[in-house]
């Protein structure tokens, strides 16, 4: 009996040993900070802290409202901070943490901070934040693209604001064009137009210029044109050196009534009515058809494959929203944008709105796009 207890303590002691030998994963945001910290005065910790602290709370919090109250933006009204974030998950920057690169203080008393964010070991950009303090000495960040669009030559037409990169000159009939496209889009969706603003930019370069940053991945793309929108403030964005950007637009539309649509019935709507990177639906779908032998359509809706200018989840997604209004009209359609953003949620509707399942979904694909074969 003594030595059976005797045993249990030593493997108890073992089992502490060895937990406490375990290093246990960082629940928080710990940014990194350069050499340069070693001569940063009291104040500059202070604006890295406050980084620290605001990357930390929003993900715990999940409250816009603190979100905004942190920020000033002469533009943007739902997530203000969405350049700092794009998307990134909590756990990624906890595993992969930022880093502070350098604080610059101006003379005005702004801090201009430099800050590396990684994907893994990758670098994937580098953002210069400005930081502000209130009269009660608090901190927030500057919208550094509401302040840069000020550089740009605002024009308005009839309801929509368009602001041109000085580089490029006014095309009013392109504007004509965007007015047009929007009373479709609405009459497509059923509500009202939008006042739309667009922004028109050259290339990646200006845009990246544009939103502050000075280094992201993209930048080393073939493709250097592309668009974004930003659909809770109506807000559309043009790469094209255009402010006719009509994928876009649709995306806007889009969001009012089926905000969680899956990605490739999204991007397909998009594609079906505007294109993708300045081509035709039917462009990409003859593209993928006369070079049917290297395409790979299993395991979709996960393989997207982008390529350098036509990717699935835009040509097969246009497709199959075009389908879906060959077959059933615009409700077939809405029909397939009220599924979720899941893999079974797309499964179910590809089943329910084209009759076609899981299991022949390639066959399906192969069939419909070899019929746009050209050569």
């Amino acid at each position: 009996m003594i030595k059976n207890f005797s045993c249990l303590i030593l493997l108890s002691l073992a089992i502490l040993c060895f937990s406490s030998c375990i290093k246990e994963e960082p629940s928080k945001i710990l940014l990194k900070r350069s050499s340069q910290f070693k001569h940063y005065d009291s104040t500059k910790i202070k604006v890295a802290n406050y980084i620290e602290t605001y990357l930390n709370t929003i993900y715990e919090s999940k409250d816009l409202q603190y979100v905004n109250d942190n920020w000033d933006s002469d533009i943007l009204m739902y997530r203000q901070d969405r350049f700092l974030i794009e998307g990134n998950k909590h756990e990624l920057l906890i595993k992969y943490p930022p880093k502070i690169l350098g604080i610059r203080e101006n003379k005005d008393g702004a801090f201009y901070v430099k800050l590396a964010m990684y994907d893994k070991t990758d670098l994937r950009r580098v953002l210069e934040l400005k930081i502000l303090r209130d009269p009660l000495n608090r901190f927030y960040f500057k919208d550094v693209f509401g302040e840069n669009l000020k550089e740009m030559a605002l024009y308005t037409n009839k309801e929509n604001t368009f602001y041109y990169h000085p580089s490029i000159p006014r095309d009013t009939l392109l504007e004509d064009s965007t007015q047009y496209f929007n009373q479709k889009i609405a009459d497509f969706f059923e509500i009202p137009t939008r006042p739309i603003t667009v922004v028109v930019l050259r290339d990646f370069k200006s845009y990246h210029a544009l939103i502050g940053y000075d280094y992201s991945i993209e930048l080393n793309s073939d493709i250097q044109q592309g668009g974004r929108a930003f659909p809770a403030e109506n807000i559309l964005i043009s790469m094209n050196a255009t402010p006719y950007y009509p994928h876009e637009m649709v995306h806007i539309y889009a969001n009012v009534n089926y905000k969680k649509a899956h990605n490739w019935f999204n991007e397909g709507i998009a594609a079906y009515f505007g294109g993708s990177v300045g081509y035709s639906l039917d462009y990409h779908l003859r593209k993928l058809a006369n070079n049917l032998e290297e395409q790979d359509f299993s395991n979709i809706p996960e393989n997207r494959n982008y390529g350098k200018t036509t990717s699935y989840i835009y040509a097969i997604g246009g497709l199959l929203v075009k389908k879906a209004m060959d077959k059933g009209g615009k409700e077939a359609v809405f029909k397939l944008l009220s599924y979720s953003n899941t893999d079974d949620s797309f499964y179910l509707a590809i089943e329910e709105v084209l009759g076609v399942n899981k299991e022949s979904l390639e066959e399906y694909i192969v069939e419909e796009i070899s019929q746009y074969k050209t050569k």
